[in-house]
């Protein structure tokens, strides 16, 4: 696969706009039809569009994975975090929920060693680290104390 740095900068920032559109709905819908129908409608709503766009191509194909246990693992991680995360919109200003969130790179950076054996680097470190320090900061003034 070729390396297209531009490219890849333009599906991300695509991605993350959507997103925020996705949490800012999710926040708005979840106050009337509740957080566990929205994650519902989340999920089962991307699997109907892939099956939709990829299944005319791949058919039963789509379907198969060489580690179904681990694919669940992964369902269940992202339905977990839906559920959380669109709770936390409840209770939180988006701004502020998305900027706590905002520590998840730190995390994956974190694991990539002892899951996937991939090797970080100092530059990236210390990315991650200024960016979840600036995380909490924006956490610990927003969140009123107890």
């Amino acid at each position: 696969m070729e390396f297209r740095p531009a490219r890849a900068l333009f599906l991300l920032v695509g991605a993350h706009a959507l997103f925020t559109l996705l949490d800012a709905t999710g926040k708005h819908l979840a106050r009337d039809m509740g957080v566990p129908l929205i994650a519902f409608i989340r999920h089962g709503g991307q699997v109907l569009l892939m099956l939709a766009v990829f299944g005319p191509r791949h058919g039963r194909a789509l379907l198969k994975t060489q580690r179904p246990r681990l694919q669940l693992y992964r369902g269940l991680a992202i339905s977990g975090f839906t559920l959380f995360f669109f709770t936390a919109l409840l209770r939180l200003p988006q701004a502020e929920a998305t900027s706590i969130n905002f520590i998840a790179p730190f995390a994956v950076m974190l694991l990539a060693g002892p899951l996937l054996g991939e090797r970080v680097g100092r530059v990236r470190w210390l990315g991650a680290s200024s960016g979840c320090s600036r995380s909490f900061d924006q956490g610990r003034r927003s969140i009123p104390s107890v």
